[in-house]
């Protein structure tokens, strides 16, 4: 008894032994053992797929979401620069008509509604061009002095008191 199953063994070994094996718990072990890696390599495959997916999914949205925000920021910036520029075109046209009225009331000779007041208006505008033509007449315009050069050694003596060499 004990030798028949001696022999079923060292069977069992010669059959192991053999490059392509033939016996039927080593094959039905080595359909288990491939079997186990091939599920275990396509779930791994699956959730490399999922994950590259997920990855992908991730990048277009926040892709998606940078661009967003920077159209936002631009838009933002654009809109606060027109704004600013509009309210500084208002403060110049402001500015500038407020002179233009003061110019205009400075410089514009309103007709007075009293016959007195332009009465008096057109004394003061004959006195003031009777004096002028009196000026160009008798002194002449412009009526500055006539200035003379300097002579050589007033000049020397005014280089040496800032001393100035020459």
């Amino acid at each position: 008894m004990h030798a028949d199953r001696i022999a079923d063994a060292e069977a069992e070994l010669v059959l192991l032994r053999q490059p392509h094996s033939s016996h039927t718990e080593y094959i039905r072990q080595l359909q288990a053992v491939t079997h186990r890696r091939d599920t275990k390599i396509q779930q791994e495959m699956r959730l490399l797929q999922y994950r590259k997916q997920a990855l992908s999914n991730f990048t277009l949205g926040t892709r998606g979401q940078l661009f967003s925000q920077y159209m936002q920021d631009a838009r933002d910036i654009r809109d606060r620069a027109l704004s600013d520029l509009g309210k500084q075109s208002y403060d110049i046209q402001r500015h500038r008509r407020a002179e233009q009225m003061d110019e205009l009331d400075r410089y514009a000779i309103r007709f007075p509604p009293k016959r007195s007041t332009r009465i008096r208006h057109q004394i003061k505008y004959n006195l003031e061009v009777s004096i002028l033509s009196g000026v160009a007449k008798y002194v002449g315009f412009p009526a500055a002095p006539d200035l003379s050069f300097a002579k050589p050694d007033e000049l020397d003596n005014d280089l040496r008191a800032m001393n100035v060499s020459q």
